[in-house]
């Protein structure tokens, strides 16, 4: 079974609007990036070029605000 990382976005994006959250582009992207980054962890050994692409997406995504994936979850106060 083929992944695909947008699609994935995509779900996350909408189960995230589900949730009635009131969620800013930033919240939302830092969102996602959590999101890539427990997809990386759960698909590095089955597809390690899909999760290498998971990582570049949450990567980019966390650049653009200036947070560390380490940072990521406290940055959004969820954990």
């Amino acid at each position: 079974m083929e992944l695909d990382l947008l699609d994935f976005v995509e779900q996350c994006r909408h189960l995230a609007k589900q949730a009635a959250m009131s969620l800013t582009n930033r919240r939302e992207d830092l969102l996602i990036a959590v999101a890539l980054t427990e997809f990386l962890v759960h698909y590095e050994q089955a597809d390690p070029k899909l999760a290498e692409q998971a990582w570049q997406l949450a990567t980019d995504r966390l650049l653009e605000y200036d947070v560390e994936p380490c940072e990521a979850v406290d940055t959004l106060e969820i954990g």
